[in-house]
């Protein structure tokens, strides 16, 4: 008689933790918006799988508050009130401005040169005016960034809370970029003097750099939204 053990099957596996990277991916690139409804069938549909991958994922992501199960059996992209998008904001240029400052202290020479690179590619989908793109190329950009620094829960602590905030940049970023605010301007030279400090391994600097560009876009989208 055979034995059978108690494994779960690669392949299920495999496509329960690429629809959880797809869906984060998602969020941390702003393709939702605040209060979006979505259901596992559509979601199972776009990722071109089963319902119960799907499920995994949303269960996954619904734990670490980026998305809502409602009673309905919907599933909803967190609207924030203000005490929580404050919340939600300091604990961003807390971590992050953490993290830049440990990638001022351990990031190698080559991994700089890719963040500089990565930098550049922000600036490029910027001028082409595609939001989609940009927050793409952004989040690629920051996240080069927090894992040469080399400190994987501190990594983790900061996807979820990206994850949490990248819906609320869609909208905002849509206005500015069709206006030509001098925001995106600004926010761009916040990059190029983030990668400035990190050449410099000026661990200072690179604190006060990010903290700095997370407080002037947490400005920015609080003024956009109705409750101030």
């Amino acid at each position: 008689m055979s034995e059978v053990l108690n494994v779960t099957p690669i392949e299920n596996l495999t496509l329960q933790e690429r629809a959880y990277q797809e869906l984060k991916k998602a969020l941390l690139t702003g393709q939702v918006r605040p209060g979006q409804t979505l259901n596992l069938r559509g979601l199972a549909a776009a990722l071109g799988t089963s319902v119960m991958p799907v499920r995994d994922a949303v269960g996954r992501l619904a734990a670490e508050q980026a998305l809502e199960l409602m009673p309905n059996r919907a599933i909803r992209v967190p609207v924030l009130d203000r005490a929580q998008f404050d919340e939600l904001w300091q604990l961003r240029i807390e971590m992050e401005g953490k993290a830049a400052a440990l990638a001022a202290e351990r990031a190698t020479p080559e991994e700089i040169a890719e963040i500089a690179e990565l930098c550049a590619a922000v600036r490029a989908e910027a001028g082409a005016g595609d939001v989609a793109a940009m927050l793409e190329a952004n989040s690629v950009f920051h996240f080069a960034i927090y894992r040469s620094a080399r400190t994987y829960i501190l990594l983790r602590i900061i996807e979820t809370l990206r994850m949490q905030s990248g819906p609320q940049l869609t909208d905002p970023l849509v206005y500015c970029l069709k206006v030509q605010h001098p925001f995106m301007a600004q926010t761009l030279d916040y990059h190029d003097a983030l990668v400035a400090a990190l050449r410099a391994g000026d661990a200072a600097a690179t604190t006060r750099i990010r903290r700095d560009d997370l407080q002037s876009l947490a400005d920015f989208i609080r003024a956009r939204r109705s409750d101030g």
